[in-house]
């Protein structure tokens, strides 16, 4: 058993196991490096505008969209190369509200890409396309749909726009999503096959989805299908006109424009649905987010097959209609469900069933999904509106990193700026009249805070070895000079407690009990014994108390009493506010100096020795005073400077320092004058710890 203790007590206090234990709180506690960087290079005062690669030179240019009010609100496209203009197109007519007035694409993939402005004027919606790099107009007021106005207002906006290919042409279609308030006629998608001139229109319905539009293969024929959000806000009150956004409808239109399956009912007025793809491993699901903003229904989260067949559904809750739950998928990285409330994230499997947690997260403003590395996957933009922070997640918000930035309220664009095609784009957000340039980019000293995290192993280890090796060092140190100090001390009580001294005592207790003074002769046998065992049993120390000290010296002065006949004078003094059983000297320090005084002090000149013991308390000291009355220091003068006990008492002070951290200080100088007798005053000072 003792073996095993030590066994485990070895491996307790070896170096390397002290190390890891210092190490991991300490790597537990550093601020972890960021992975990737965010920081603002630039902040502009200037016009709304994008950035695009519109010549494929890895360069973008500037899109800026100006309205001449000089001339009627007359709109236009602008573009800048390195700051300087390449070409202006004036267009007739006016700028049709909603976030997808206008469009970058490259229908005919030859690299250069066009840029599309949707305008309106008079009765009609218009499409106006130019590829600047080559001078080519692809459209110039080309008829979309008719404007019906509600109350004199234009009641149509572009609400979204994508280019793809649904026609397996290899010419990509511009997909218009288009909404309408109360002239519900307008609420419907239109893809421009701009390659053949033509228009697909989806079928007449009261509901349409009207952004967060997500594209996919759904059917598996090469072509996307379309779904997104959508809402049920009871504008459309005619019970027969299709598809009424009295109810909240799942749908998805195909690549013809037409619904995959049969809109499918989910919840009443008021609510919305919004819709993400989710990989079953097998087969491609349905994620419905349903959120009710009323008391007749539940909001909840349910997952349908992709001909509208029901899955699973579970229940939510909604405290905030104003601020619902959003819910995201990562196409590129297994279909992960992203649900956002409460300001957290919660990944969620098939039965949406919480499989990690990311908390703190704030979208206030806007949640947006872009490229930043150029790796073929989506990192997501948040923007923190009460922490007043923008932040950049990778694919299923990991590795986040934020900065401080302050957007105003008003219109808010984002896009990215291409400097060539082997960096990174850079993040540009247009707010107010401001435009800031955001870069994102890997930290290049991550893997340098990693490697000296990885250091701090064999750093402390060293630092461990070189403490134990100097404590070692140390405690051989302070062992040698232990055993010094008790060799000293021996030496010192065989000085002291002499072979002579030793015989005269026997013969004087002898001589006692064979007078039958039997009570005397035992008193004085039993302090000797005393002084003896004290000695014996303290051997190995090198340290006792002052009180202990005190209590050996008595015994030695009543001895010497009794071998005076009573002829000894002794006087104790000591302070009351010292505490003797807590001041720790060397042994024999206090009786080294009273043996002097009867060894080289007390001759037979002197016919009544007197001897006093003053201790005192000083600040941040203890005074001993030993004063005699004996012949003084100038007839002994080689014995009190050379005498064994007293040299040996120097050394034992000078190695007491070393192993307790105490000084001891000595001084003689004339003690108690009594006629031709100047005396001896030795003086023992001791700092307190």
């Amino acid at each position: 058993m003792n073996k095993y203790l030590n066994h485990r007590l070895r491996f307790l206090s070896s170096n390397w196991f002290i190390a890891i234990i210092i190490s991991i709180p300490i790597l537990i506690f550093l601020p972890k490096p960021e992975r990737y960087r965010l920081a603002i290079e630039e902040k502009i005062e200037t016009v709304k505008g994008i950035y695009a690669d519109l010549n494929n030179d890895g360069n973008s240019e500037r899109i800026e969209f100006p309205v001449y009010t000089n001339l009627k609100n007359v709109p236009g496209i602008m573009i800048l190369e390195n700051g300087k203009v390449h070409s202006e197109w004036i267009i007739s007519g006016f700028n049709i509200d909603g976030e997808g007035n206008f469009h970058i694409g490259d229908y005919d993939h030859n690299g250069m890409k066009e840029v599309y402005l949707f305008t309106y004027e008079n009765d009609s919606l218009f499409l106006n396309g130019i590829e600047p790099f080559t001078g080519k107009i692809i459209y110039k007021r080309r008829y979309l749909a008719k404007i019906l106005r509600y109350k004199d207002n234009v009641d149509i906006q572009v609400s979204y726009c994508c280019s793809e290919d649904i026609t397996g042409d290899n010419f990509d279609e511009l997909i218009i999503f288009l909404f309408a308030g109360f002239q519900y006629q307008n609420r419907k998608t239109i893809a421009v096959d701009i390659h053949k001139d033509s228009l697909i229109e989806s079928p007449k319905s009261g509901s349409v989805i009207v952004n967060n539009v997500r594209g996919f293969d759904w059917d598996h024929d090469g072509l996307p299908e379309f779904t997104g959000w959508s809402a049920a806000w009871g504008n459309c009150t005619k019970k027969d006109y299709p598809w009424t956004d009295s109810i909240a409808w799942l749908m998805v239109l195909d690549n013809d424009l037409d619904y995959l399956f049969d809109p499918v009912p989910v919840g009443k007025f008021s609510s919305q649905v919004n819709t993400v793809p989710f990989n079953t491993g097998s087969r491609t699901d349905l994620i419905v987010l349903y959120t009710y903003n009323g008391l007749s229904d539940s909001s909840f989260i349910a997952r349908y097959t992709q001909k509208g067949k029901l899955v699973y559904k579970k229940q939510i809750d909604v405290d905030n209609f104003r601020k619902p739950p959003r819910i995201y998928t990562c196409l590129s990285d297994d279909y992960k469900i992203l649900y956002y409330r409460d300001k957290k994230i919660e990944v969620l499997d098939s039965l949406f069933k919480v499989r990690k947690t990311i908390n703190d997260i704030i979208p206030h403003i806007f949640t947006h999904k872009i490229d930043l590395d150029n790796n073929g996957k989506n990192e997501y933009l948040i923007y923190d509106n009460i922490n007043k922070k923008l932040g950049v997640y990778r694919n299923q918000f990991r590795q986040p990193v934020f900065i401080d930035f302050y957007l105003e309220d008003g219109e808010t664009k984002i896009s990215e700026l291409e400097t060539n095609k082997e960096t990174a784009s850079k993040l540009v957000i247009y707010n107010n009249g401001f435009e800031f340039i955001i870069n994102y980019s890997r930290n290049r000293l991550f893997w340098v805070i990693i490697s000296s995290h990885l250091l701090i192993y064999p750093v402390i280890l060293l630092l461990v070895s070189t403490i134990s090796r100097i404590q070692k060092l140390r405690l051989t140190q302070k062992y040698e000079d232990e055993k010094r100090v008790q060799k000293l001390q021996i030496m010192a009580l065989k000085n002291q407690i002499d072979p002579h001294f030793t015989l005269n005592m026997v013969n004087t207790i002898g001589s006692l009990f064979s007078g039958k003074d039997k009570e005397e002769a035992y008193n004085v046998f039993v302090k000797y014994s005393r002084m003896l065992h004290r000695t014996i049993t303290s051997s190995e120390k090198i340290a006792t108390t002052l009180s202990e000290e005190l209590d050996f010296v008595n015994d030695y002065l009543d001895i010497q009493k009794f071998r005076m006949d009573g002829n000894l004078s002794v006087g104790i003094s000591i302070d009351k506010t010292i505490k003797c059983e807590l001041v720790r000297i060397p042994k024999l320090l206090i009786h080294t100096f009273v043996e002097n005084s009867f060894k080289h002090a007390f001759t037979s000149e002197i016919e009544k020795p007197v001897l006093k013991i003053i201790i005192r308390d000083k600040v941040g000291r203890i005074i001993i005073c030993i004063i005699d009355n004996g012949i003084g220091l100038g007839y002994n003068k080689a014995k009190c400077s050379t005498g064994k006990g007293l040299t040996i008492m120097k050394e034992i002070a000078g190695l007491f320092y070393k192993i307790e951290g105490v000084k001891i200080d000595f001084a003689l100088e004339p003690g108690l004058s009594e006629g031709s007798n100047p005396g001896t005053k030795a003086i023992v000072t001791i700092d307190k710890i």
